[in-house]
């Protein structure tokens, strides 16, 4: 009878060990997928020539195009010609004010380099493409043609593209 009673107790006692474990690896499972929505809920974040740096909206210049782009996309599965319209700024890095505002200069002079890069990007993209809803299609061409300006201007300042207007 004693030694029922000493295993009950062990018993007893394993149970509250497991259930405090198995408590705390579910707090913690919690706590990480929280914390990972916050940083994806968060777009103001951005890789500038290194680490991540944290920018807020006052620290970015948008520089605009001085009009809309409309051309026309790659003939799309459907053998339909179709088009698109797309006006957009460009967020600027500025808190290093001396380069922020050579580079504003720099793209405000090359327009037609800018417009001509856009084209490209653009003429080589489908209906398909551009209105995908299993992807973030709007996210995919922000990001190329963010790259392909970082590319042409050298400049990591460039660090964000925002739609404007879009029709296709």
């Amino acid at each position: 009878m004693e030694k029922n009673k000493m295993m009950m107790i062990v018993i007893i006692i394993l149970l509250v060990l497991l259930l405090g474990t198995i408590v705390g690896v579910s707090l913690y499972a919690l706590n990480a997928i929280g914390s990972g929505a916050e940083a994806e809920a968060d777009n103001t974040e951005w890789s500038v020539s290194g680490p991540a740096v944290r920018l807020g909206v006052d620290e970015i210049t948008k520089v605009p195009l001085t009009s809309a782009i409309s051309t026309n996309l790659r003939i799309s599965e459907d053998g339909l010609n179709h088009y698109v319209r797309i006006n957009f700024s460009i967020g600027i890095n500025n808190t290093n004010k001396a380069d922020s505002n050579e580079l504003i200069l720099k793209l405000q002079d090359n327009e037609v380099v800018i417009r001509d890069a856009i084209y490209q990007i653009l003429r080589n993209k489908t209906y398909e493409d551009m209105a995908n809803t299993e992807e973030d299609s709007l996210r995919i061409i922000k990001d190329e043609i963010k790259g392909k300006l970082q590319d042409i201007f050298q400049s990591n300042l460039i660090v964000e593209i925002y739609i404007s207007e879009i029709a296709y």
